[in-house]
């Protein structure tokens, strides 16, 4: 579990801005009513993929896009890791 908390790094992606579920759940929420204060991210792999390592339930990285898109949002991963001496 330790090794699924750390920090995953920033990644290029070749994809679209805005085509990432992070982007699509804030979304959501906003139009659902949500205060973009609310809101807190924590975004996992839901497949294995093991040719790369990945693992379901691992954490995601996000994309410089995403990273962009979403800086107003509180990520589980960055509380972890101020929490973690």
């Amino acid at each position: 579990m330790d090794e699924r908390l750390q920090k995953p790094t920033v990644r290029q992606d070749p994809s679209n801005p805005g085509a990432h579920s992070e982007i699509y759940a804030v979304n959501d929420a906003l139009l659902d009513g949500a205060d973009i204060d609310d809101l807190v991210g924590f975004n996992v792999w839901l497949k294995d993929k093991k040719n790369n390592g990945r693992l379901a339930l691992d954490l995601a990285q996000r994309c410089d896009n995403c990273v962009e898109l979403t800086a107003d949002i509180e990520w589980i991963e960055n509380i972890i890791q101020e929490a973690t001496p």
